[in-house]
């Protein structure tokens, strides 16, 4: 064999043989793909907010009656992108109670994973259930999402259900 042929032919090993050791120690990885491309699935890149209005009524051990009942409203991200400039407002609204002022609601960022969480009484009186009070929240929020300057906008109202005691989600008009 000729003495060329032979330099060429071990100095095109050398590089392969260096990657297969460097390989081998975990210091880069070689792999090859197992069979034709699978179509790769897009990220979303909206972020997808949830949100929900939940009536908690505790027991207040030392006082040994049902305390007022606490409304507790919760925006969360459920999606991997942030939401920026969450601004909006909730509020209760029952027909006997002339305080029905909104609650505002603020956050620059809310990210994946995240939850902003507010909370409020409805009814002072311990015997709320006997009044068979009625009452409504509302939540209505806007926010921007990533690649859009266009705000996304989100209204919801619950009605509280006397019988299970639970707030409950109307349908939109």
């Amino acid at each position: 064999m000729n003495d060329a042929l032979l330099y060429l032919l071990v100095g095109a090993m050398i590089p392969c043989l260096a990657a297969l050791v460097a390989n081998r120690l975990g210091w880069i990885q070689i792999s090859l793909p197992d069979g034709p491309e699978t179509p790769r699935v897009a990220r979303a890149s909206t972020a997808r907010l949830t949100c929900a209005i939940v009536a908690e009524e505790r027991l207040d051990a030392a006082l040994l009656f049902k305390s007022p009942v606490r409304l507790f409203a919760t925006i969360a991200n459920d999606s991997a992108v942030a939401a920026r400039a969450l601004r909006g407002q909730w509020k209760v609204i029952t027909p006997d109670n002339p305080r029905n002022r909104p609650m505002p609601i603020r956050r620059e960022v809310l990210g994946p994973g995240d939850e902003f969480l507010d909370s409020c009484l409805v009814n002072e009186s311990e015997d709320w259930e006997t009044n068979g009070i009625r009452f409504d929240a509302e939540i209505e929020f806007d926010y921007l999402t990533s690649g859009s300057e266009e705000p996304y906008r989100e209204r919801v109202r619950y009605r509280y259900d006397q019988v299970s005691q639970k707030m409950v989600r109307l349908a939109a008009r």
